[in-house]
């Protein structure tokens, strides 16, 4: 009886001192998709709570390392800040002249404060920039709380006249399920 207690005892201890709890950790991406035949260009930002660092497709510890990176660049078209920092997305679809369709340049550029001083994530940048042919047209965060601000998704359609549809998820009502809107800007908001 008291070879049990004890054994109870040190595996409590064990357990109680076996090291913090981890939490959660919320990772932003963003997919991009550039179809210059279809004239069409999309980016949606996206969350990704705990993805598998360590795994059959991912190398261990905290950098996936630049094979993993490539892949999932030319597979799914998925990116993060870091990379786009690194090397800034373009996307150019032609002016297509039979029917003098627009052309227009898209340029994606991430931001990443790696060597910041605050000390919640929350605070750190972590977002990137969308540019239309050289102009801002839109910033989304890709940390936690920048995923309350900027748009989800937004989308240029360059078929008769560039039309540019930019959503957003409405967060106001935490108790019902999230819907999805979008907003197409005129030519002065951009």
């Amino acid at each position: 009886m008291r070879s049990t207690l004890l054994l109870i005892l040190a595996i409590g201890v064990a357990l109680l001192t076996g090291g913090p709890a981890l939490s959660d950790e919320p990772w932003g991406f963003v997919q991009i998709t550039c179809a210059p035949e279809l004239r069409y260009f999309a980016i949606r930002r996206f969350v990704m709570m705990n993805p598998p660092f360590k795994g059959q497709y991912l190398t261990e510890g905290l950098d996936p390392g630049p094979a993993v990176v490539s892949a999932l660049e030319t597979k799914y078209g998925i990116f993060d800040s870091k990379r786009l920092k690194e090397q800034p997305f373009e996307c150019a679809i032609p002016r297509f002249e039979p029917n003098a369709r627009p052309g227009f340049k898209v340029r994606i550029i991430g931001h990443l404060d790696e060597s910041s001083a605050q000390t919640s994530y929350c605070r750190i940048v972590d977002d990137v920039e969308i540019f239309l042919d050289g102009r801002r047209i839109a910033l989304m965060g890709l940390n936690p709380c920048g995923f309350a601000s900027g748009p989800d998704l937004l989308e240029i359609n360059g078929d008769i006249q560039l039309l540019i549809t930019i959503c957003s998820l409405d967060l106001s009502d935490v108790g019902v399920a999230r819907r999805l809107i979008c907003a197409t800007p005129n030519d002065d908001a951009r």
